[in-house]
């Protein structure tokens, strides 16, 4: 059964339901591709009715507030109603992680500076039991790895701009960098 969950940043669902109005040819597409799919669309359905979806109902969550400026409250609503760990409790414990990668790579939240951090402790609290608790502690210790190596090769870019504007030469500056050859090639073409 042919079926899109949408939650884009237009509301309503803007499009066709219709895979054969994505075609020059319809009547062509009709004899090789979909009938009209059913259509999810998570921008028009309340968090209520999200929540009476079942184990799907933390995906739709997360990609329905995905854009939200203010994520973090969002998740804690849904950590004080209990309905992430539910959820949770039902599934591997690989769903976990594959929530936080999610949640890290995809939300933002204006309202909270270091909303990841703040979410981390949060999840910590509303999961005090292993095997959750260490998949989460594994994650807030790889997310920090990440970003002091990120701060590592930043200060690396930075240090080999400085010794090229110095003048100093392309074999000396990947020396102390370690650097690429092709990476400081276009720092010094910069």
């Amino acid at each position: 059964m042919p079926f899109c969950i949408y939650h884009g940043e237009k509301s309503p669902y803007p499009y066709s339901t219709s895979l054969y109005d994505c075609f020059d040819d319809s009547e062509f597409a009709k004899e090789i591709a979909f009938r009209p799919f059913k259509l999810i669309d998570l921008t028009v359905l309340s968090d209520e009715e999200i929540k009476t979806h079942g184990l799907v109902g933390l995906m739709e969550m997360l990609f329905k507030h995905q854009r939200d400026k203010n994520f973090l409250s969002i998740m804690r609503k849904l950590l004080e109603s209990q309905f992430v760990q539910n959820i949770i409790k039902q599934l591997n414990i690989s769903y976990l992680t594959d929530m936080l990668n999610y949640i890290v790579n995809t939300s933002q939240d204006d309202s909270e500076p270091k909303a990841a951090q703040h979410l981390i402790e949060e999840l910590i609290k509303a999961f005090p039991e292993e095997p959750a608790r260490k998949t989460i502690m594994t994650f807030a210790q790889q997310l920090k790895q990440e970003g002091l190596q990120q701060g590592r090769e930043e200060e690396r870019y930075e240090m080999a701009k400085n010794l090229l504007a110095e003048g100093l030469s392309l074999d000396l500056v990947k020396k102390v960098t370690k650097l690429p050859d092709l990476v400081l090639t276009k720092l010094e073409d910069a």
